[in-house]
């Protein structure tokens, strides 16, 4: 069980021009910092619950053989048998489904499922041999109206709407200064089967069969398999969309080695921090006699948009000899199946058409995103112009080493 998450990575490039040489004391200068976001992706997952249990096959080997001649001694050879590590859900469950052997068939399909959340209503018509119609609807687990008569002589779906716990996963990266990613779910499918309101209307003859397998117990327990040749689906996909903007904004700590001035605050301070592309003019303290080690340190200030809409569109699919499957128990269906088609199993997609997708927002709201961690940058130094009163007594000095020196040259000449 997790309750989503929202993980997002920024590169940027940090800059600042340090001043070309030592800096008077009391004077500002800026260092015109810059920061340019370089890179960075973001993924976002909805919260997930799945439970399940795997089957698990682990083999590995090897065979060592010893070969021996009279005349030429024994040799030792051996090598590794292939190794074996699969792994396959047996029954997993999620909110939707549970699934038995998920994955097992392309595209991650299960074998077979029995809804939870996830429930399909079915319409299906009827015919007797005196052409009298009766309908049908059931949703996965129970029959909710029944008009049909005992012994159809044909038998079809006609309509289906699926609803569906929404899970959306999204994925992006870099779109100019932000990060974007996006995703959808689709949480109610309408389908009107073609084949078979054509079939019941007397316009194409049945292209499909169904088979009772078992029918015990006064009708208590049955079993059934149904079989299309061809089923041609079209019907409205709603689903929910999922956007997220991240804005981010580069803030750093500035430490000061010693007290230094910042520009547009009273007094001496030894550190400063706000937005990198922000940082006000420094000026060393006048008193001060020495240079200025300044450590900055990075981290992220960053607005996080999470917009959700709904949207509309059109699919039509088509299976090939389609094979579906039903299991009813004392009046409940526990088992349907109908995912098992030709197309399914070549790994073809049975999409025969999609429209564009029609967007309706429905919610947008911004806030602040944290947890970003903090990263040291280089350190610098920040050199002073020697103050003037050491300045002289450097000058002084080096007029004492001369006057010294051409004494001593003078001894020597007189010498």
């Amino acid at each position: 069980v997790n309750s989503g998450s929202v993980d997002a990575n920024l590169d940027f490039s940090a800059t600042a021009l340090l001043p070309d040489g030592p800096v008077k004391r009391g004077e500002f200068f800026n260092l015109n910092a810059d920061a340019v976001l370089s890179a960075g992706t973001i993924t976002s997952q909805s919260p997930e619950v799945e439970a399940y249990i795997n089957a698990i096959a682990k083999l590995s080997g090897s065979v060592s053989a010893q070969a021996c001649l009279i005349l030429s001694g024994c040799a030792t050879g051996s090598f590794n048998l292939p190794t074996v590590n699969e792994v396959q859900h047996i029954i997993s469950a999620d909110p939707n489904n549970i699934n038995i052997l998920k994955g097992i068939l392309p595209n991650d399909e299960p074998l077979a499922k029995v809804a939870l959340a996830n429930q399909t209503f079915t319409l299906k018509g009827a015919l007797d041999a005196s052409l009298t119609p009766g309908f049908k609807v059931t949703s996965s687990q129970f029959t909710l109206a029944d008009t049909t008569p005992p012994t159809p002589d044909l038998e079809v779906d006609l309509a289906s709407v699926e609803v569906i716990a929404p899970n959306i996963a999204t994925s992006g990266g870099k779109d100019g200064e932000v990060l974007k990613s996006g995703g959808r779910s689709d949480f109610l499918r309408g389908r009107v089967d073609i084949d078979g309101v054509a079939a019941m209307s007397g316009v194409i003859p049945p292209l499909g069969i169904g088979v009772s397998l078992i029918d015990a117990f006064a009708g208590k327990l049955k079993v059934g398999a149904q079989i299309d040749l061809l089923d041609v689906d079209a019907g409205p996909d709603i689903g929910i969309t999922q956007d997220f903007e991240l804005t981010p904004t580069l803030m750093v700590r500035l430490d000061f080695g010693a007290p230094v001035m910042v520009q547009g605050l009273a007094g001496l301070h030894t550190f400063w921090e706000g937005a990198w592309e922000n940082l006000p003019g420094i000026a060393l303290a006048l008193n001060s006699s020495r240079d200025v080690s300044v450590t900055p340190t990075f981290w992220l200030d960053a607005t996080l948009s999470n917009m959700l809409g709904i949207d509309l569109g059109l699919t039509g699919t088509f299976d090939i000899l389609k094979l579906g499957a039903t299991a009813r128990v004392g009046g409940v269906d526990l088992l349907q199946s109908g995912s098992l088609s030709l197309n399914s199993l070549l790994g073809f997609s049975n999409q025969l058409f999609s429209t564009p997708k029609v967007r309706l927002p429905v919610w947008d709201s911004p806030f602040q995103l944290g947890g970003f961690q903090r990263t040291a940058g280089a350190q610098f130094v920040l050199q002073a112009v020697p103050a003037p009163a050491t300045l002289s007594l450097m000058l002084l000095g080096l007029l004492a080493t001369g006057a010294f020196r051409r004494r001593a040259r003078l001894r020597q000449g007189n010498k």
